[in-house]
């Protein structure tokens, strides 16, 4: 009975954190921003490497890994976002059937794992092309993507907070500019 009442305050939270901001994101966006590391589109929605010196010798490499991946990914995602909201179906209901219910959630824990394989290949394939010194930068300059991006996500949760009379979050130190890096 724990497992159950901690499963549905879970997804009583995300539903909750999910609701649609004033002018923001759709509903689910930003936690599926959080959960791939970035921007809808992921790293082919930025194209981060063709602005990057870094690695301007290996671009096309690069983009040929993603679009290689790309379909795959794509369909992964949408499989996820449907079995998540057939979980959230099913524990809408007034009666949950608990079979169907943990069957969904292994469901879902198989394709999520299956994901994050298919990233961490993709991520494997990029790093073959890329160099030592080349990597150790692109880190750092990811750091401070991510770092930003986050950044403009609590400026955009703040603004929604001053907009329904609630103070804005502890401010923290502000990212460092990627032009530093490159």
């Amino acid at each position: 009975m724990t497992k159950w009442m901690a499963v549905l305050l879970l997804f009583c939270g995300v539903a909750v954190a999910q609701g649609p901001p004033p002018g923001g994101p759709p509903a689910g966006a930003e936690r599926r921003m959080r959960r791939e590391g970035g921007p809808p589109g992921g790293l082919m929605g930025m194209r981060w490497w063709r602005e990057s010196r870094i690695v301007q010798a290996v671009g096309d490499q690069i983009e040929q890994i993603l679009k290689s991946n790309e379909p795959q990914l794509g369909q992964i995602r949408q499989m996820l976002e449907t079995q998540e909201k057939q979980l959230h179906d099913l524990l809408s209901a007034d009666q949950p059937d608990s079979g169907q219910v943990n069957t969904q959630i292994d469901q879902i824990a198989q394709t999520r794992a299956s994901l994050e394989k298919t990233n961490a290949r993709m991520h494997l394939a990029i790093r073959s092309v890329l160099t030592p010194d080349q990597w150790k930068k692109l880190q750092a300059q990811d750091q401070l993507m991510h770092q930003h991006f986050e950044s403009m996500m609590r400026e955009r949760r703040d603004e929604e907070r001053r907009q329904h009379g609630e103070p804005p979050a502890k401010p923290q130190q502000p990212p460092q500019e990627l032009e530093n890096i490159v």
